[in-house]
């Protein structure tokens, strides 16, 4: 354990623990090794890639953490450029690749790509309402990671929206329009003002010339 001395922490194993314990098991076969937090992490992730009952917002923290432990082991073994002369002729591109290629690793241990990855990482941000809502599937998860770009606040006044109004969704296309037209258009967008109907944007169509002459 990183701070009790003398006891251990579980990393990997924990529903097999519990359900010992149901069972009344006296002792469970353990393999003890020591590790640092940020391998714990991983191997704590790595643990659950096959389960198939994972909630959006599950997924979104074990992700970021598995990638945020990932990057600090990548830090201790790249390192910093080797002289001053190399940083100066490609300054700060060993962060960038580093990054990208830390990212790509994480993607494919999970058999993600690394678009899904940032998504997925960037949803954990999202104000707590909404990602419940996003585990509800009232919130589809790529609809949920444009709003997590909305300031906190105008976050909280969403959620406000949406849980006085619990029949509401939101698909990606409405979360778009809300991440770009701002919170003065929420009300409108959700359809609930009573111009909402009337301010619709309409598309013009040609008319036919003749038809319109001889009417």
């Amino acid at each position: 354990h990183p701070e009790l001395a003398g006891e251990f922490e579980v990393i990997a194993g924990h529903t097999r623990r519990v359900l010992a314990i149901k069972a009344e098991l006296p002792t469970v076969p353990a393999i003890i090794k020591e590790v640092d937090t940020a391998t714990a992490t991983i191997l704590m992730g790595e643990t659950n890639i096959q389960r198939p009952d994972w909630l959006p917002s599950e997924r979104a923290a074990t992700y970021k953490a598995h990638l945020e432990a990932i990057r600090q082991l990548d830090l201790r073994q790249v390192g910093r450029p080797k002289n001053s002369e190399e940083k100066m002729r490609d300054p700060g591109s060993h962060i960038s690749d580093s990054t990208d290629r830390t990212r790509d690793l994480a993607a494919q241990r999970w058999g993600i790509s690394g678009k899904t990855l940032e998504r997925y990482v960037k949803l954990a941000d999202l104000h707590p309402d909404l990602l419940q809502m996003v585990d509800d599937n009232r919130i589809q998860v790529k609809a949920g990671y444009q709003l997590t770009f909305l300031p906190f606040d105008v976050q909280n006044y969403l959620s406000e929206l949406l849980n006085e109004n619990p029949t509401i969704k939101i698909n990606e296309s409405k979360a778009n329009d809300i991440r770009h037209f701002g919170q003065d258009k929420i009300p409108e967008l959700l359809g609930l003002t009573e111009n909402a109907e009337k301010n619709k944007f309409r598309i013009w169509k040609p008319r036919n010339v003749l038809s319109s002459i001889f009417r």
